[in-house]
């Protein structure tokens, strides 16, 4: 059959196309995306192997003997690798995990996740940073539970999950830590002080989320409202000044530029309508209390002296957990701050801040120093009739309630919460389509990057029907994306029950502890030891511990005459040793000053001696210790609480503190604290120290024949100690006695305790002026006999006397009179 001219041109047509089909179809075999990465892999190996074995030619031609045979055995392992990768062929490499019930082909392109030899290689072929793959192997968990995309795509951007179908584009950089949550539940009930390991965004942006009162308006499972997120604001008329009430309702930040109270960008009609309506919350029978001025000098010593600087700033001088005090006189009058002062459950009943339990002179000396810090501001008026004004005070109540205050503020005849913002349960689940973007266009259409505007300007979606009311956090960079890191974690994955694994077991009483210590700023006055356990108190401790310098960065050591030492590099014990062998004062200035860091190597040095500390647990604990030249006058350090007091003793002197060391200047104050915190808080010390919880514990005997011995050894405590049965607030009783009432003892302390106290109390509270009675003590020398002995009875061995005193000091026999 002859074929017809037209037919002919058809079959060539039709073969060219074919054949151009073909070739197309072999070229885009060949070109395939994850074809052309492995492509590339293969190339990036070849010339790591190559460096490689070049640097082992180079070795050989010094080597001999068994070096050179280990350098041929390498070089030939090398030779194998080389001809692998030339005939390594390309394959999909896929994961599949079936309790997942998804693949990923991951690692189709970045093939270099799991080798050591692409360690310093960067892109998409480096090794896998860290060390997630020893505990998270790839092989198991894949790559898409914590990194997002489509385990399935095969190209960069369906790989990525960059495509309009898909709902989890890829997580880079600490964007990935958003992830963590989904295996490792992070709730309310984590500590503030705990960090998430390898996720700083993440711990960062959850610190955030409750400081900045997130909670007050927003759900979010696994978390509560607090009680109390911002001050009470039921008489808040009895309190502020109008004119700072205005200044602070337009710019919060002009008065305290550290506030977690955001702005909300208000009209000045609307100042004056809410100033008018919370000026008017007022209580007729306010408590106020008539006292007289004070001393303003005696009033600054106070606050330096008694523990306001433990949460309060002064002229940027102390903590930052209340609110700073350097410009209060624009904010209350003389009479409130006393009536504060001396009671603040009476204005606020979910307050943290303590009765510190002073004297009526003592308060007004502090209300009249505080009430120098600012200047009053002018003020305006609410209205020029009475028929404006409560038409003011109307329009005030409505915005309090639009305007989301009850979220963070309570007051009375409002409910607690703003009940109109969105939930934030499984926010980093929602779909982009989800979001409005308003009328902006120059933002990503990503969910990230949605919330991350938000987050900056949270009004930026606002239209002409559609007003958000939001308030301006004015948040930084580092916050706002720390906090989007945190936001975008609330996801509802219903993953298997093998991959729930909380970091933290949160029922631990040393962690219900730790968050009622957050709660009342306990670091603020002690040192505590939050990250760090001390060392234990045990017999043989001295055999074991000698001071170190570990920990110490040691800059300078200076004294009047001038620098002693310089070196900005850490000292070993060898070098302290050799510093004072080579100058002697230098002893003088770190032993006899007492001011070096105690047992758990947290250190407090003394800063006028030029010193220089590393804090390696990151958490300011003790924050008032830096005031005093002399620890004896500050709150004690409760590195040993657990085993120092008996539970009982504990829980009661918590519940209802009272004056134990008259020496002292800051005393413990009493707190609004529940049973249940109290409770927290004595099982943490026990838990810290692990020590088990027995309210019972033997009480040593002491012999009747031992008691007249005891008794004028006794003589030598009573140089410094009181024993009285007698408790009391006036310090003017003991004279200059410094000690603590030694009736207290056998209620207070634990026998083991006592015992290592009077054998060395210089290790366990470095500082203090409790002397050796017993031995003479040297860090270095450890222990000796003392060459002369106050307590008498020579034929008595140190160890069996400390061993009476305790039993002796468990058992007192008849009270004895206050004093020596």
């Amino acid at each position: 059959m002859k074929l017809k001219f037209t037919q002919k041109i058809l079959l060539v047509l039709f073969g060219l196309i074919l054949l151009a089909t073909t070739g197309w179809v072999v070229i885009a075999e060949v070109s395939r995306p994850w074809k052309v990465f492995q492509e590339k892999f293969k190339e990036t190996e070849k010339t790591l192997l190559l460096e490689e074995k070049k640097l082992l030619e180079t070795k050989k031609i010094d080597a001999t003997g068994d070096e050179l045979r280990k350098l041929e055995a390498q070089e030939l392992q090398l030779s194998k690798r080389l001809a692998l990768n030339s005939r390594r062929p390309s394959t999909i490499d896929q994961i599949w995990i079936p309790e997942l019930k998804r693949a990923d082909r991951c690692a189709t392109c970045h093939a270099g996740v799991e080798k050591a030899t692409f360690a310093q290689v960067h892109g998409p072929f480096g090794q896998h940073p860290g060390d997630f793959f020893n505990r998270h192997p790839p092989r198991t968990f894949g790559c898409t539970l914590c990194h997002d995309g489509d385990g399935m795509g095969l190209s960069v951007e369906e790989g990525h999950g960059e495509t309009k179908e898909w709902n989890r584009p890829l997580l880079r950089g600490k964007m990935v830590e958003s992830s963590c949550t989904r295996c490792h539940p992070y709730n309310e009930h984590v500590p503030e002080h705990v960090d998430f390991p390898d996720a700083p965004a993440l711990t960062h942006g959850k610190k955030l989320y409750i400081a900045k009162g997130c909670l007050g308006c927003h759900v979010l499972q696994g978390f509560e409202r607090p009680r109390r997120i911002a001050p009470v604001l039921s008489h808040v008329g009895n309190k502020v000044d109008r004119g700072w009430l205005e200044r602070w309702l337009k710019k919060p930040k002009d008065y305290l530029p550290e506030t977690d109270m955001p702005s909300f960008d208000l009209l000045s009609e609307e100042i004056g309508a809410l100033s008018a309506f919370l000026l008017t919350r007022k209580e007729k029978n306010s408590g106020i209390l008539a006292v007289g001025s004070g001393d303003i000098q005696r009033g600054k010593k106070l606050v330096d002296d008694v523990g306001c600087l433990g949460c309060h700033t002064v002229n940027e001088k102390g903590g930052a957990f209340g609110p700073d005090l350097s410009r209060i006189a624009e904010k209350v009058d003389f009479r409130w701050a006393v009536s504060w002062i001396k009671n603040p459950l009476a204005y606020d009943p979910e307050t943290v801040m303590p009765d510190f339990r002073l004297p009526d002179s003592q308060i007004a000396d502090i209300a009249s120093y505080l009430l120098t810090l600012g200047k009053k501001g002018k003020m305006r008026t609410p209205g020029n009739s009475p028929t404006k004004k409560t038409q003011l005070v109307e329009d005030g109540k409505k915005l309090f309630a639009q305007k989301g205050c009850t979220g963070c503020h309570t007051m009375e005849g409002f409910e607690p919460g703003f009940k109109k913002a969105p939930e934030h349960t499984g926010f980093g689940d929602k779909r982009v389509d989800e979001l409005d973007f308003g009328n902006v266009n120059d933002i990503p259409r990503t969910r990230a990057a949605w919330v991350l505007a938000k987050e900056k300007s949270p009004r930026v979606f606002s239209t002409d029907t559609i007003k958000l009311i939001m308030p301006n956090f004015e948040l930084s960079d580092d916050e706002a994306q720390a906090l989007r890191v945190f936001v975008l974690g609330f996801t509802k994955q219903n993953l298997p029950s093998q991959y729930n694994h909380p970091l933290w077991d949160t029922g631990d009483p040393f962690f219900s502890g730790m968050r009622v210590i957050e709660k009342f700023n306990c670091v603020g006055c002690h040192k505590i030891g939050l990250t760090k356990k001390a060392v234990k108190l045990t017999k043989d401790i001295t055999n074991n511990y000698y001071w170190s310098a570990d920990n110490l960065l040691l800059k300078k050591i200076s004294d009047k005459k001038g620098t002693l030492y310089e070196k900005g590099c850490k000292l070993t014990d060898s070098q302290v040793k050799s510093l004072i062998k080579e100058k002697p004062e230098v002893e003088d200035l770190l032993f006899r000053n007492r001011w070096f860091f105690d047992i758990d190597s947290v250190e407090y040095l003394n800063k006028e001696m030029g010193f220089e500390t590393v804090n390696s647990s990151g958490i300011d604990e003790g924050l008032i210790l830096a005031n005093y030249k002399d620890l004896n006058f500050a709150p004690p350090i409760l590195n040993y609480e657990g085993i120092k007091v008996a539970p009982n003793w504990l829980f009661q002197f918590i519940k209802s503190p009272y004056l134990i060391r008259p020496l002292a200047k800051a005393t413990m104050p009493t707190f609004n604290l529940e049973e249940s915190e109290v409770k927290d808080l004595v099982e943490f010390f026990l838990a810290r120290d692990e020590v088990a919880h027995n309210p019972f514990f033997t009480t040593p005997e002491l012999e009747i024949t031992e008691v007249q011995t005891a008794e004028k050894i006794f003589k030598v405590c009573l140089q410094c100690h009181y024993f009285d049965q007698i408790r009391t607030e006036d310090r003017s009783r003991f004279g200059d006695l410094k000690g603590p009432n030694l009736a207290e003892v056998k209620r207070r302390l634990r026998p083991e305790y006592i015992r290592n106290w009077l054998k060395y109390p210089e290790l366990i509270i470095p500082g203090t002026q409790m002397k050796n009675f017993f031995y003479y003590f040297d860090f270095y020398e450890r222990f000796e006999n003392l060459e002369t002995d106050e307590t008498g009875f020579p034929e008595i061995s140190p160890d069996e006397k400390i061993d009476l005193m305790t039993r002796f000091l468990m058992n007192p026999f008849k009270d004895k009179k206050i004093g020596r």
